[in-house]
């Protein structure tokens, strides 16, 4: 009786084991991965010192402008 009684318990616990690795492993797989995207420069506007990125920047001679109100305003004065 004893004998079965172990075997039962040392039964029990492996499924667990079993178990807990399974779902642990359907956890990870669920997660998705996260995609790094590729970083962009940031320029600073010569009028107002705001960082803004190099494909939103208003570029002109006299320099880079968040805006071109900042760029018409730089190449009056």
């Amino acid at each position: 009786m004893g004998f079965i009684r172990i075997l039962i318990i040392i039964i029990v616990i492996f499924l667990l084991w079993q178990l807990y690795f399974r779902i642990k492993r359907q956890g990870e797989k669920a997660r998705p991965q996260l995609k790094q995207q590729p970083s962009i420069p940031m320029l600073r506007c010569q009028h107002c010192g705001t960082h803004i990125p190099e494909n939103e920047a208003i570029k002109s001679p006299k320099g880079v402008y968040c805006c071109e109100q900042h760029r018409r305003e730089a190449e009056f004065n």
